[in-house]
C-alpha cells in the first residue's frame, strides 16, 4: 500500500512557497514603484510563484491519454505519474509564469517623481551675458569625452573639471577642485532661485556634493555624466537624479 499523504504534502508545501513568494513579489512592486528596472525583477518573483502555486494543479488535471501513454511508457504506479507530471509541467508553468510577468514588468510606464520642485525663476529673470555665456560655453561641449580627474578640451572632462573649464573659459571665474570643493566655494540658492549658469548639486557616491552639473532651465542640466556617455544633458526630474539632488548653489 502506497502512503498517499507524502504527494499531498508535496503539493502543499508547493502552493504554499508559491504564494508567499507571489505576496512579496506584488509587495515589493508596490514598494519601489518609483525606482527604475525593477518591474522586471519582482514580476519575475511573481511569475516564480504562480508556478509553484499551480504546478501541482497543472500536473494533477492532466487529460486520461496523458496518464495511459506515461503507463505505456512503462511509468507504473499512481505516485510514480504524478511525480512525473509534476516534473514534466512544472517547467512550462514556470515559463508561463515568468512570461506574464515579464509583459507585465516591460510594460510598467518610467515613472518620475512626484514631489520634485522645480525652478521658476528662470522664466521671468532675464539672464546676465555672464550666464548666457556659460551656458552657450557648457552647450559646446556636448559629446566631449569623460575622463576621470579631466580638465582640458582635448582630453576630456569630469563633472568638477567640465564645471571648472567652462566657468573659467565663459565667466573667467576659478572654480578648483572636486564637486564638493566647488560647492564650498559657492553659495547656496533656494530651488525656485535657480536660473541657467547656476550649478545643481548630486549625491552619487554615497557623500554629499559628489557629482555636479550646470543648470541650462526648464529642468535640464549638463554635466559629465560617465565614459560611456561623456557630456550630455538629463533631466533633473528624472528619477536617478531627483531622488539624489542635494541642490542649488551660485557663484555668478
Amino acid at each position: 500500500m502506497t502512503d498517499d499523504t507524502a504527494p499531498q504534502e508535496s503539493a502543499t508545501a508547493w502552493r504554499m512557497a508559491g504564494i508567499v513568494l507571489i505576496a512579496l513579489g506584488l509587495y515589493f512592486i508596490n514598494l519601489a514603484q518609483t525606482l527604475d528596472g525593477v518591474y522586471l525583477s519582482f514580476g519575475l518573483l511573481v511569475g516564480l510563484g504562480i508556478a509553484l502555486a499551480y504546478t501541482p494543479t497543472i500536473a494533477a488535471a492532466q487529460p486520461w491519454f496523458t496518464q495511459r501513454r506515461l503507463r505505456a511508457s512503462g511509468i507504473a504506479g499512481s505516485e510514480n505519474m504524478n511525480l512525473h507530471l509534476i516534473r514534466r509541467h512544472s517547467l512550462l508553468a514556470l515559463v508561463y509564469g515568468l512570461v506574464l510577468a515579464a509583459l507585465v514588468g516591460c510594460a510598467a510606464p518610467p515613472r518620475h517623481a512626484e514631489r520634485f520642485d522645480q525652478p521658476t525663476a528662470s522664466a521671468q529673470t532675464p539672464l546676465s551675458t555672464k550666464r548666457q555665456e556659460v551656458v552657450m560655453q557648457a552647450m559646446a561641449m556636448l559629446d566631449r569625452n569623460y575622463v576621470y580627474n579631466g580638465k582640458k578640451l582635448h582630453t576630456g572632462f569630469d563633472c568638477s573639471g567640465l564645471v571648472s573649464f567652462v566657468y573659467k573659459e565663459s565667466a573667467g571665474v576659478e572654480l578648483r577642485g572636486s564637486a564638493s570643493d566647488i560647492a564650498n566655494k559657492t553659495r547656496a540658492i533656494a530651488v525656485n532661485a535657480a536660473i541657467p549658469g547656476d550649478l545643481v548639486f548630486f549625491n552619487t557616491l554615497g557623500s554629499p556634493n559628489s557629482h555636479v552639473g550646470i543648470y541650462i532651465g526648464s529642468g535640464k542640466f549638463i554635466h559629465a555624466a560617465n565614459e560611456r556617455t561623456g557630456v550630455r544633458i538629463d533631466q533633473i526630474g528624472a528619477d536617478y537624479w531627483a531622488k539624489r539632488l542635494e541642490g542649488y548653489r551660485s557663484v555668478l
